[in-house]
């Protein structure tokens, strides 16, 4: 999702959170574990892009988009790096979802 520059975040990089939503952000919403990355895509713009937070819920299948939700960051892995290739970007990604698994399990 876009995120607006007005609102006071962490620095770019990636992290072990939560994502907030499901049946709505009230007491009926539900929590996930997840790993976030917030930044503006440094291996495909050469030059910023725009702010973006992503957020990889573990074990997670099915739609979210048009709902509305909050992340919860929790513990920062690293920061935003520029890959040589995408190839080399999914492999860390795995990799930082595989940290975030065994944080979760501490």
């Amino acid at each position: 999702m876009a995120v607006s520059e007005r609102l006071c975040l962490p620095a770019d990089g990636v992290y072990v959170g939560t994502y907030i939503g499901g049946n709505g952000i009230g007491e009926n919403a539900v929590e996930q574990p997840a790993a976030l990355s917030l930044g503006r895509r440094p291996t495909f713009y050469a030059e910023s892009g725009m702010l973006l937070l992503e957020a990889h819920l573990l074990d997670f299948e099915g739609d979210l988009y048009g709902q509305d939700a909050r992340v919860r960051f929790l513990h920062r892995l690293r920061g935003q790096e520029r890959f040589a290739s995408a190839d080399a970007l999914v492999d860390q990604m795995n990799r930082d979802v595989e940290t975030t698994r065994d944080w979760f399990r501490a």
